[in-house]
């Protein structure tokens, strides 16, 4: 039987993906706080439960190193704190370079990294490429200049990880509705009073985490809020499994910052997000209209040239990291397609903010495909807002004010995949 809603919550957290559970789970880590999560749809409805769920510590802004170090503990202790079995594949991550001048700079990266900690980062060259347990005659190292390369890199079980952070907030005494839909928001004196479900009950509250992944501009504009957050398509292909070729061990692997593939079996999925291009006017605040109904009613589908078939993007990823992986020409063939929506921001980093214009109101979105990746991180930095306390992360690269007045904000990340 569903919870009845609240008349009052401390913190009211609006989506139940992974980050808004996160954000739920340590906000409850205060005794004596009441959290209501409100979710619309279903416990990772969204990007969520579509994801590649890739997980790396390969960046190049220090404070997206820092939360993905965060990150990777709390995943390898998931089955500890909450139960289960592992949600963390840790295979590894591979990005594979064709050109010196690009290896040059991965180096670099590299060496920054290693600075920040992740200490089993370590840049290869080709033969050592060769090297790497299972991988010998994987990957076309003749045309190669190099690879960088973290084992304790991986990929994650998204809709797992959203259940054990709602389950465990829970269970320490926040409230979680499933089905209920926020429709308004109610202010005094410029800070927040209230939300309002499906048009009809409010609870009142002076605190509201708007965590509802690619929805969360639509959400944050019911306050009168708008953020420069834009829902762009994409897309997963998944290849038949392999009978003359294992490679269920094998780690993700990115080529040329661009195409990529992971294991999903004995077979592969694959991904490139230069297709299809983003809205126009998403690279500015305000943000352009999107219908969002529209866009619900085809989250999961491929319209015409995104298919499987023989002149569609699906055959040109596969092409793609055929350089990579040359025998993918041969048995390689894509037998199902699935997509969903990033959330984008002008620069492609999150943001982790409380709202200049109103008090009360905070912002957790447009994590750029890092949602999962980093959810315990940004969880973590948003409840730590929401309750007034010092972030655990440096956020001022995540702020949204510089948005709002389309400037540039600091620690800009170049590994955006």
């Amino acid at each position: 039987m569903a919870s009845p809603l609240p008349s009052q919550a401390d913190v009211v957290v609006i989506g139940a993906g992974a980050v808004g559970a996160a954000a739920a789970w340590y906000l409850t880590e205060q005794q004596g706080l009441s959290v209501a999560v409100l979710e619309a749809r279903a416990i990772a409805a969204g990007s969520t439960s579509r994801s590649a769920a890739a997980f790396r510590q390969q960046f190049s802004s220090p404070a997206h190193v820092r939360m993905s170090r965060f990150s990777r503990e709390v995943y390898e202790q998931f089955p500890r704190r909450f139960g289960g079995p592992s949600v963390f594949l840790q295979h590894g991550y591979l990005f594979l370079y064709e050109h010196e001048r690009d290896m040059e700079a991965a180096r670099k990266r590299v060496a920054f990294q290693v600075g920040e900690g992740v200490t089993d980062a370590r840049a290869l060259a080709p033969a050592d490429v060769d090297a790497l347990p299972g991988l010998a005659g994987a990957f076309h190292t003749a045309g190669i200049a190099g690879a960088t390369w973290c084992p304790s890199d991986g990929f994650l079980r998204p809709t797992e990880i959203a259940a054990g952070f709602i389950e465990g907030a829970k269970r320490r005494g926040a409230s979680v509705h499933v089905g209920a839909k926020a429709t308004g928001f109610t202010s005094e004196r410029g800070a927040v009073t209230g939300v309002v479900v499906d048009g009809k009950h409010t609870i009142r509250t002076k605190a509201v985490v708007v965590a509802a992944g690619w929805w969360s501009n639509a959400v944050s504009s019911l306050a009168g809020c708008p953020i420069p957050v834009v829902a762009v398509k994409r897309y997963l292909y998944l290849t038949p499994q392999f009978e003359t070729r294992q490679v269920g061990h094998f780690p993700l692997v990115v080529w040329n910052l661009g195409a990529y593939a992971r294991p999903e079996g004995n077979g592969l999925m694959m991904g490139w997000d230069e297709k299809p291009a983003r809205p126009a006017g998403s690279d500015r605040f305000p943000p352009p209209k999107q219908d969002i109904a529209e866009l619900e009613a085809h989250q999961d589908d491929a319209p015409a040239g995104y298919g499987k078939g023989i002149d569609e993007y699906g055959i040109e990823v596969l092409a793609e990291l055929a350089n990579a992986m040359p025998w993918l020409a041969d048995v390689g063939a894509v037998q199902y397609v699935a997509s969903g929506y990033y959330e984008v921001t002008p620069d492609d980093k999150a943001i982790l903010s409380t709202d200049p214009r109103l008090a009360g109101l905070f912002h957790a979105s447009g994590f750029s495909g890092h949602g999962i990746m980093h959810a315990p991180a940004a969880g973590r930095a948003v409840a730590d807002l929401a309750l007034g306390k010092t972030p655990t992360f440096p956020l001022d690269g995540f702020a949204l004010a510089p948005l709002l007045e389309n400037r540039e904000r600091a620690d800009r990340e170049r590994m955006v995949i």
